[in-house]
Formats: structure tokens, sequence, C-alpha cells
């Protein structure tokens, strides 16, 4: 069985950073999105939402994950904040070490950065990202929010890095 590698994410790699996306959004999210956010993205808005993120950075930025040659997930880390902005793996490698890989990276870049911590927000019903986040030894913070744009409610996670 192939395993998988990372890499920088280049501009070529908008449409399917798009798909991994949408797989998310349209598979496991759509369990526990609102039916009003099902609509909320479709390839052009994935496009457009991605497409910036894939700007070159001096650390972290966007890393990318291939399977037998295949972008199958993507990470954005913003080391300067120790923040790991998104996390998505298709749903057809779950299981596969795709997101054990992406979220080592992240942290490892944050690591560099001589942050103790990595936060990042989980949307409160996502008991499988939740689970899967918590399985790497991560835990909510306490700390809740409600972006704006989705109205539904997220938990902040966080990792020690200095383990």
């Amino acid at each position: 069985m192939a395993e998988p590698h990372l890499r920088a994410a280049r501009a070529s790699d908008l449409p399917a950073v798009a798909h991994v996306f949408l797989a998310c959004w349209r598979g496991p999210y759509a369990a526990f999105l609102p039916r009003r956010l099902a609509p909320r993205h479709d390839e052009a808005s994935a496009l457009a939402l991605w497409g910036p993120r894939l700007e070159p950075t001096p650390h972290g930025g966007l890393v990318v994950a291939e399977l037998s040659g295949s972008l199958v997930g993507v990470a954005l880390v913003l080391p300067e904040a120790s923040y790991l902005a998104s996390l998505y793996v298709d749903p057809a490698v779950h299981g596969r070490g795709v997101g054990r890989l992406l979220f080592t990276q992240a942290a490892s870049v944050c690591r560099g950065t001589a942050a103790d911590r990595m936060t990042w927000w989980v949307f409160a019903d996502n008991r499988a990202g939740r689970d899967f986040y918590e399985r790497l030894g991560a835990a909510p913070t306490g700390r809740m929010q409600a972006q704006e744009e989705f109205g539904l409610p997220e938990a902040e996670y966080a990792v020690d890095l200095a383990r």
C-alpha cells in the first residue's frame, strides 16, 4: 500500500484542493451542517476560497498530501500565530494516515517558531473531527465561538507542542 507524502502547494493544485474541500463539505460535513449551508459551496466558490491561500509564504502556508499520485489532503498553517487554519482529507482515504501526517507537519511548523501550543477551531457538531484530534493528543480549550457566516458553534482545540 502506498504511503502519503507531503509537499508545499503549487498554483496548479487549486482544482484538486477545491475538490478535497468540497468532498468534505458535501460528505462528512453534510451530516451535521444545517441544510441552509449545504449549497453554500460549489466549485466556483471553493476555487475562490482556496485560490488566495495558494500564494507562497515564507513559513508555513498550504501543505498538500499526495497518495498514489493524487492530491488527497490539505492543511493551512499560520506559524506566526501557531494556528491550524484548515485541515481537510478526502473522505475516500480516511483512515490511511493522511490527516495524521498533515497534523504532525502543522505542529512541527508551529514548533519551529518556539510556540508552546497550536490552536484551531472545529465545528462543535463535527464529532468525527473532534475524535480525530483527541486521538492525536489535542483537547478542547473550553472556548467557543460562532462565525457569522456559518452561525454554528465551534470549539477551540489546542495541542501541547512541547511533547
